[in-house]
């Protein structure tokens, strides 16, 4: 096995969207289907719906926002796919921790959701209906990661063309739309 540090640099905004609420005895997910369900909504009811979705959304830890080390993972493969080595790719690289955000701001969740500049409502396509969705948001961002590969079946030249590719695929939410977006630096390669 080898393994290389990686960054990544934004050079657009970063949408989160974490999935924990398709599980429906999630927390957040009761939260929001008890506002959801509600007939008739008022102003309050919305607000509050855009500040738990925000909540849900976002991958933080006891340090603040992170991107999961799945995220970086899917990212390199699907940036190998371009070279046809999505299927080699899975089987011989491995992202093992989670890769802290960086960024400039507060890194609690009430101080973000305070600041206007760390969330985006807009509208999205839902099936055949468009309804307001609120994501968590970094305009200017950064996050490092260690991968692990099998360097009999991959080499480094092969990563780095995966991230030449995964740069103009992006990381994370709202990809189609331009966002995630990023510049990678491999840094480090050693031999484990």
């Amino acid at each position: 096995m080898a393994t290389v540090n990686v960054k990544l640099v934004g050079t657009s905004p970063l949408l989160m969207h974490n999935n924990q609420c398709v599980d429906p005895l999630n927390p957040w997910k009761k939260k929001i289907a008890a506002i959801t369900g509600k007939r008739k909504k008022t102003e309050s009811d919305y607000l509050e719906l855009y500040r738990l979705e925000f909540i849900s959304g976002l991958y933080i830890s006891d340090e603040g926002p992170y991107i999961p080390s799945r995220c970086f993972r899917r990212c390199l493969i699907e940036g190998a796919k371009k070279d046809k080595n999505g299927t080699r790719f899975q089987s011989a690289i491995s992202v093992e921790t989670d890769g802290q955000l960086q960024y400039e701001g507060p890194r609690d969740v009430k101080a973000m959701w305070e600041t206007q500049e760390f969330h985006l409502t807009t509208v999205v396509g839902n099936q055949r209906n468009s309804i307001m969705r609120t994501r968590p948001k970094f305009d200017v961002w950064s996050c490092e990661f260690k991968l692990y590969y099998d360097s009999t079946s991959v080499n480094l030249q092969d990563i780095e063309s995966a991230l030449g590719h995964a740069e103009k695929v992006g990381i994370c939410d709202g990809r189609a739309i331009e966002y995630g977006k990023f510049k990678a630096t491999v840094t480090s390669p050693v031999l484990v």
